[in-house]
Order: C-alpha cells, then structure tokens, then sequence
C-alpha cells in the first residue's frame, strides 16, 4: 500500500521506536470510493425487501451485535 501511494509511515512523536501508519490524499480518495461502493452494493442487496423486512432485519441485526459485544464484555471481564 505504501508502494501504491496510499499510505505513509511516520515516526511517532511519543515513541520514536514506533511507527504511525496514515492513509495518503490517494488512500483517503480510495477508502471513499471503496466505502460509496459498498453502500451502493448493500442497498442493491437490500431492493429485494420491503421496508417492514428491512425494518425486521435492521433489528434482528441489531440483537445479533448486542449479544455478540455481550459475549465479549463476558470474555474480557
């Protein structure tokens, strides 16, 4: 990615045995264009419900993530 132009190491200004990674102005624009991509797949995906099923589905993922960060709070006392 570095080669590529899309991102750049610096040194940190609080330990200078670490290195910072950041993305470029071409990383930011590629991480842009990646993500508007994927908003447009998923509402692609989406058309084939109608908004109650996205709504239940919305909410059914919404239990999913919560007992998933349940779990790991569990798991990391």
């Amino acid at each position: 990615m570095e080669k590529a132009g899309l991102i750049r190491r610096e040194k940190s200004p609080r330990d200078g045995r670490s290195l910072l990674v950041a993305l470029t102005a071409a990383g930011v624009a590629r991480a842009e264009e990646a993500f508007r991509a994927d908003m447009a797949n998923e509402a692609s995906f989406l058309q084939a419900l109608d908004a109650k099923e996205r709504e239940t589905l919305a909410g059914l993922l919404r239990k999913l993530l919560d007992g998933i960060e349940n779990d790991l709070r569990k798991a990391n006392g």
